[in-house]
């Protein structure tokens, strides 16, 4: 019994020592994006986001199956890279590379969007909005009517934002930064 529980108390011992070499992904208010093979589909998605959501220190999460990316927002100062990636394990897919996403000069914005029904309509959406100069990237979820948008400065106007959404066939309703706060609303058209 006592060789049980030294080899138990060294075996914790070697784990804590492993877990503290362990890099850690810097956060304060940045992304990261995990690049995860084996996402075919919107269910993919969904194991991905919701096994990502379950480690501590993750605000959000959204994934795409279509890049092969989970982007995530991190709410605490350091998260564990190894649990990111085992979490991902867990849901039964594998990570390619986990890269933190510079914050320096970007600006990130969630925009709300009225009439995205379907995959298509993500990607309508998206492809106007890579069209507007100086936007990074556009990643449009049907199912939460969001579109996260990163600029490469603040000289974009979010009205070029929301012409190019209209352009698109639908109707902005909100533009929130990176730590969810409303900017601007939009007017809902009364019918």
């Amino acid at each position: 019994m006592k060789k049980l529980v030294a080899v138990t108390a060294l075996f914790a011992v070697a784990i804590l020592f492993l877990v503290s070499l362990a890099p850690a992904v810097s956060a304060g208010e940045g992304e990261t994006v995990i690049k995860v093979k084996g996402m075919m589909c919107s269910a993919c998605e969904a194991k991905v986001k919701q096994a990502l959501k379950s480690v501590k220190g993750v605000k959000s999460v959204e994934a795409n199956f279509r890049t092969g990316e989970a982007r995530v927002i991190l709410a605490s100062d350091k998260v564990d890279e190894e649990a990111l990636q085992e979490a991902v394990k867990k849901a039964g897919f594998r990570v390619i590379s986990i890269q933190p996403e510079s914050r320096e000069g970007k600006i990130v914005r969630t925009l709300k969007i009225k009439g995205m029904m379907c995959s298509s309509c993500e990607n309508k959406v998206k492809e106007a909005l890579l069209k507007v100069d100086g936007v990074e990237s556009a990643q449009a979820d049907y199912k939460t009517g969001e579109v996260r948008v990163s600029l490469s400065s603040g000289a974009v106007n979010v009205k070029k934002l929301e012409s190019a959404v209209k352009a698109a066939g639908f109707e902005p309703i909100a533009v929130q930064d990176l730590k969810g706060e409303t900017k601007i609303r939009t007017r809902n058209k009364k019918h």
